[in-house]
This record gives structure tokens, C-alpha cells and sequence, in this order.
């Protein structure tokens, strides 16, 4: 059985390595209450898995997508958070 994560964000939202981005979106919007990535997730799986690459109007709807999901960032968290996230996330990765 996979974990049920109820409640408020705790700690970092950041994606699995198994995870595909639906998997992800799904488990952050959970998390969240509500479905702030999917858009994003289903526009990373066309560009991952799409014959063709991304059309402009493609790339624009995922750059307005994206917008949304810093501009809640930003509304939910504080700077001191953002910036302890991202230095928690540059010292934990390979080299860092």
C-alpha cells in the first residue's frame, strides 16, 4: 500500500525519482488539496514521450502554467523557506 499524505504540505514537494509527472502532480495536488501541477504534468509527458517536439503554443501554455504554480509558491511560503529549500536541495544532490 503506498503512503496517504493528509493535511498540510510538510517539508519539500519534490518529485520522486520513479515518479512520472502525473504520478507526481497527483501526489502533490493530495498533498496540496488541490490540482495545481496537472497541466504542467500532462504538458512534461507530451514533450517527454510526443513524436514531434512542442509546438510555441505548447511551450507558452506550459510557461503561463508554470507562472501559476511560482506565483503559490510564493503566496504559500516565505523567502527564508524557498531559500533553505533550495540550498537543502543543491547540498543533497550529486557533488553538491
Amino acid at each position: 500500500a503506498g503512503v496517504v499524505h493528509a493535511g498540510p504540505p510538510r517539508g519539500d514537494l519534490r518529485p520522486e525519482d520513479h515518479e512520472t509527472p502525473t504520478e507526481f502532480a497527483g501526489r502533490v495536488s493530495d498533498r496540496l488539496g488541490h490540482d495545481l501541477l496537472g497541466e504542467l504534468a500532462a504538458i512534461e509527458t507530451e514533450r517527454r514521450y510526443a513524436p514531434e517536439d512542442a509546438s510555441a503554443e505548447l511551450a507558452g501554455t506550459a510557461s503561463r502554467a508554470a507562472a501559476r504554480v511560482g506565483e503559490f509558491v510564493k503566496e504559500t511560503t516565505t523567502r527564508g523557506q524557498r531559500m533553505a529549500s533550495l540550498v537543502g536541495h543543491r547540498s543533497s544532490s550529486p557533488g553538491g
